[in-house]
């Protein structure tokens, strides 16, 4: 039961179940991009792969450095700790491994992190980085929750997240196998982040918007945006 906890998760890290898929070998970043608009707003949506090619990634950087040009503001997904204490890091690091399975710390790099799926054969591939995608820190709006804020909401809705001596004994490059609360995955994942990030689009003051956010993501967005007025069509780059 907890491998298949496990591949569920990998598959949810990677593309979060979405019908809506994009292979690690893709070169093209629009093939699946769509645009959400209803009156003056629009929104160009680049589903995003966290590891793929570099070309991939290298599109993705011209294009936006074209498009701030033309007046767009680039929004960007960014699972940040939400502290920068060390102790509050690696405390939230420890109840974010007790939901997930996972120390996130290094999850796609670390090759010491033994609850990483992406350990061994995923050498070939690049990770999606800020850098790689030019995102520009003065000018563009990360808009997503941090940990603190997703585990302070899942706390709040559902119960404390309780670490025991065996979350405090366990190392990164340790098998996890202490006790989880599984059940609050989705939740930490998708749910709290979705609620969050559609609500930003549809309440912020800009009309000329590139989103640059996992294609996880699309499944909730694409009908939620329907719900709200907007239309949607592929982009054409």
């Amino acid at each position: 039961m907890k491998k298949l906890f496990l591949l569920l998760l990998l598959t949810y890290l990677l593309t979060a179940c979405s019908s809506y898929r994009i292979s690690y070998n893709e070169k093209n970043p629009f093939k699946k991009a769509v645009v959400f608009t209803k009156a003056d707003k629009e929104i160009i949506y680049i589903p995003m792969m966290h590891l793929g090619q570099a070309v991939f990634y290298e599109k993705i950087k011209n294009f936006l450095a074209q498009k701030r040009t033309e007046g767009y503001k680039v929004y960007y997904e960014g699972l940040k700790y939400g502290t920068s204490d060390p102790a509050e890091q690696d405390t939230l690091l420890m109840k974010v491994r007790k939901i997930t399975g996972y120390h996130f710390k290094g999850i796609y790099t670390d090759k010491n992190n033994r609850t990483s799926p992406f350990r061994k054969g995923f050498d070939k591939y690049t990770r999606q980085t800020d850098e790689n995608t030019g995102i520009d820190y003065d000018k563009d709006f990360r808009v997503d929750l941090n940990m603190r804020q997703l585990i302070d909401q899942i706390e709040a809705d559902k119960e404390p997240i309780i670490l025991e001596p065996c979350d405090y004994t366990t190392s990164p490059d340790e098998e996890y196998k202490c006790k989880q609360y599984s059940q609050y995955s989705k939740l930490f994942l998708r749910t709290y982040r979705d609620e969050y990030l559609l609500a930003s689009l549809l309440a912020t003051p800009h009309k000329k918007i590139i989103l640059i956010y996992g294609v996880n993501h699309y499944d909730f967005l694409s009908p939620e945006f329907k719900k709200a007025g907007f239309s949607m069509k592929r982009l054409v780059h």
